[in-house]
């Protein structure tokens, strides 16, 4: 019973650490990335202004339209 209740929280120790291994190493990027796409884009929503903003990259930002 005690060894079940260790191998009980080992797993699921486990399963936190990668859960958070996945959120700081692929989910936060992914997220900035967007948020940085979204603020290119500014008001204009349509997939060009997506795909000129992803191509543009972080260090050189799209003339932004005005909301």
């Amino acid at each position: 019973m005690n060894d079940s209740i260790y191998e009980l929280v080992a797993l699921v120790m486990f399963f936190f650490a990668c859960a958070s291994l996945y959120f700081v190493f692929i989910l936060q990027p992914r997220n900035e990335a967007l948020y940085e796409i979204m603020d290119c884009m500014g008001s204009d929503r349509s997939h060009e202004a997506y795909e000129s903003c992803r191509k543009a990259g972080p260090s050189s930002p799209r003339s932004r339209a005005s909301p």
